[in-house]
């Protein structure tokens, strides 16, 4: 449809063809996303379960199976049982042993990234901060 001009006494309208309105969409940073796919486990001295956070698990409770797959950036693998309740998630199994791997027996600090499939990124850190995987 081309462009046309009308004339109503001495003002002149322009004519268009209807366009879409313009929609401001709001994209996240790569910063915000990853940060909404991850959650940080405080682990006290000799815990056995760790209870991951109610924000990130109402977001993807569907997605998580009943086994979590925890991989540091080496590449070691730990393998953990998730109980799903409706509200909460509790890692049941597995948490000792991660714990005795990276010699925390004060306690320490797991961060986890969700990459897909009950796969996570994690980075442990000691109970003085300091990463040790």
């Amino acid at each position: 449809m081309s462009n046309f001009f009308i004339s109503f006494g001495v003002s002149i309208v322009s004519v268009f063809p209807l366009a879409q309105p313009l929609v401001r969409v709001s994209v996240p940073s790569s910063a915000a996303a990853a940060e909404r796919r991850s959650f940080v486990l405080n682990l006290p001295r000799n815990a056995s379960v760790a209870v991951i956070p109610h924000s990130f698990y109402t977001r993807y409770q569907r997605r998580l199976g009943g086994r979590l797959i925890f991989v540091d950036r080496n590449g070691r693998t730990h393998h953990m049982t998730l109980h799903k309740g409706r509200f909460s998630g509790t890692i049941v199994a597995g948490i000792g042993e991660l714990m005795r791997y990276y010699n925390l027996a004060r306690g320490g600090t797991v961060m986890a990234r969700y990459a897909g499939r009950n796969l996570f990124h994690i980075r442990v850190s000691g109970p003085d901060g300091v990463v040790v995987a």
